[in-house]
């Protein structure tokens, strides 16, 4: 099956992705991120040919109502190299992980889109905007 959580062993995969992807992150925060996310997050991704082609990793998070609590999961550098977009396979890999999660008590995801024209992309995917991003 073409979809998986990624090893150690796919960290440059991870790597090539995420470069491709965000060209203005630098390489040694990439390759730090990584070598610490995978000790303690998942990273699903998507496999062609035997490598990563795209990637989320899913990070836990906790949403503290009066009523309660909600379990969340932020779906960070969700991202597909280049060559292979537009082929929904990234749509196919967040589908994958949507429903893992939810078999797995997960309330709702939510992410962060890169850029404005990501909006249109995520609300086809069933997310709507919720948070707002507030800076001084």
């Amino acid at each position: 099956m073409p979809f998986e959580y990624a090893g150690f062993e796919m960290a440059y995969d991870l790597m090539r992705i995420w470069s491709d992807a965000f060209p203005q992150d630098n390489a040694d925060d990439i390759r730090k991120f990584i070598t610490l996310a995978l000790k303690t997050y998942n990273c699903a991704v998507w496999k062609e040919d035997g490598h990563p082609v795209s990637m989320a990793f899913t990070l836990p998070a906790v949403l503290e109502l009066k009523s309660g609590s909600l379990n969340l999961c932020y779906i960070y550098a969700a991202a597909t190299l280049t060559e292979y977009r537009g082929q929904g396979l990234f749509a196919r890999l967040l589908g994958n992980v949507q429903e893992q999660l939810a078999n797995n008590g997960v309330d709702a995801c939510f992410l962060r889109p890169a850029s404005p024209r990501l909006f249109d992309y995520y609300g086809r995917l069933g997310y709507k905007p919720f948070f707002h991003f507030i800076s001084d």
